[in-house]
């Protein structure tokens, strides 16, 4: 997450079948969760390994992480 909070991207696979439950299974499911609920975009697709650029969507999204998210977990 901070690393998308510092402008970078970060790439994972995204799975649009996962259900809340999943995400205390794996930890990587949280940003398939995100990205189908709009607090990350999917920017681009790399078919030969199946990972998606992720960034946050919008200035708003960003603030609502910084003082919420990284607030509460402390990371700075």
């Amino acid at each position: 997450m901070k690393k998308l909070l510092d402008g970078e991207s970060y790439y994972t696979d995204i799975d649009s079948n996962n259900v809340y439950p999943e995400i205390f299974q794996n930890a990587n499911t949280i940003f398939s969760f995100l990205v189908m609920t709009g607090y990350l975009k999917a920017k681009k697709h790399y078919l030969d390994v199946l990972d998606y650029e992720l960034s946050i969507p919008n200035k708003e999204i960003s603030i609502a992480y910084r003082s919420e998210i990284i607030r509460k977990l402390s990371i700075e």
